[in-house]
């Protein structure tokens, strides 16, 4: 090594080859020559001796770069994990940069914690089963480090960009992740700049990400084998991973069970009373096709429960109560809770459209409906007053909202009898 400890030129050139770094050494073209004068301006190979020194995969002994010895002992993840952790200790965008006022601050921001971002965003496109732009990362990171400094600088979006994609070269350079699909241009200069490009984590880089990712804070659901996994498990992936995805794991985790003890486990996840009512109603749509005839007995259980009105709907539905069995105050509280999930999942326009019939027939449902003190009720009632396109209906549902209100304030002031 040099007395600065660099790597001589020579080497340097020879380990831009042999290591395929994509580092220009010398230019020569036409009138135009640019000679190496230093490893240093050969920034990726110059970063991955940096990291290999941090990590202790290398270290510097009587002026030439050695192999540590122990690094040979070290296991495949141990050895992933200290290389990216070394890699986000120097900043994945460049060691070297160039100290330009105003975005000092904003390159430490990335640095920081710009890894773990990009991270849990691939891994949220990795859930839905799509790979990443690259594109999109670039714009993740401008859009917060936007946020802390509105006005760094005028290169600041520039520089936010290209400093993004160094991230996702580097992090591909670690095995993390891989990129394709990236569109190269040269200028005259022979100066290459990377254009779109789609990123996805490798298998080894998954158990990175969720660490980098909870460091920072976000919380990583975690997707079980639906083989092995839990009731609560399964129900727990509604509405965060895709319905085909859940519906297809949810199938493997019943054919692997008792269809008796299977539905039992699962609707008893159902009859907490946090549990959300989208949650309840999605796995009540799939029972019967899941377990058949032990579906009726399992759904049975939750009456009377805190999700009693989705267990009503269900078993009119199935032929196993009728209206009469249950009474005018519990069908309209059954319905309420259905039209809150579709208000919550679908917005007031699907609201309204179920909200469906004559005029006189919904007027005649909301002075029912307000009656109904349940937590979908004033939700509904304010849709329907803000968003239906009949004057008469849209002006009923306000003033059964303030009757509604009304008596639920009347009715938590009220002393009870024991």
């Amino acid at each position: 090594m040099t007395e600065k400890g660099n790597l001589r030129l020579a080497d340097g050139r020879h380990l831009v080859e042999l290591l395929e770094t994509g580092d220009i050494p010398d230019v020569e073209d036409g009138d135009y020559r640019r000679t190496l004068r230093s490893a240093d301006e050969l920034p990726l190979l110059s970063w991955l001796v940096a990291v290999a020194l941090e990590a202790g995969v290398l270290r510097r002994y009587r002026g030439r770069l050695v192999a540590v010895a122990r690094w040979a002992e070290v296991g495949p993840t141990d050895a992933l994990d200290r290389l990216v952790d070394a890699a986000v200790e120097l900043g994945l965008a460049d060691h070297n940069a160039p100290d330009i006022p105003g975005l000092a601050p904003v390159l430490d921001l990335l640095d920081d914690g710009g890894p773990g971002r990009l991270l849990a965003e691939l891994l949220e496109w990795r859930a839905a089963g799509k790979p990443t732009p690259v594109e999109e990362l670039e714009e993740l990171l401008c859009e917060g480090s936007h946020q802390v400094f509105p006005r760094a600088h005028p290169l600041q979006e520039t520089m936010v960009h290209s400093w993004a994609r160094r991230h996702v070269e580097r992090l591909a350079a670690l095995g993390v992740l891989t990129v394709r699909d990236v569109a190269y241009e040269t200028d005259e200069w022979e100066f290459t700049e990377a254009e779109g490009g789609l990123a996805e984590l490798t298998p080894a880089g998954v158990a990175v990400a969720v660490r980098l990712a909870e460091e920072l804070g976000i919380t990583v659901l975690a997707q079980p084998d639906p083989a092995t996994a839990s009731a609560a498990g399964i129900v727990e992936l509604v509405g965060r991973v895709p319905l085909e995805q859940w519906q297809a794991d949810v199938a493997v985790w019943v054919q692997h069970r008792d269809g008796q003890l299977a539905a039992q486990q699962l609707v008893a996840t159902l009859s907490d009373p946090a549990q959300p009512g989208f949650v309840v109603l999605t796995m009540l749509t799939e029972l019967e096709q899941l377990v058949g005839e032990h579906a009726r007995p399992a759904v049975e259980t939750l009456l009377e429960g805190p999700h009693d009105g989705f267990a009503v709907g269900w078993l009119i539905n199935v032929g196993a109560l009728t209206p009469e069995d249950v009474g005018q105050e519990r069908m309209v509280a059954s319905g309420v809770d259905t039209l809150a999930v579709t208000l919550e999942v679908g917005g007031p326009e699907e609201l309204v459209a179920l909200f469906g019939g004559e005029p006189a027939d919904q007027i005649a449902l909301l002075e029912q409906l307000w009656r109904v003190e349940r937590p979908g009720t004033q939700p509904i009632l304010e849709a329907v007053g803000a968003h239906h396109p009949d004057r008469a209906v849209a002006k009923t549902a306000r003033k059964c909202l303030l009757r509604h209100r009304s008596r639920v304030a009347n009715n938590r002031s009220s002393p009870r009898s024991s």
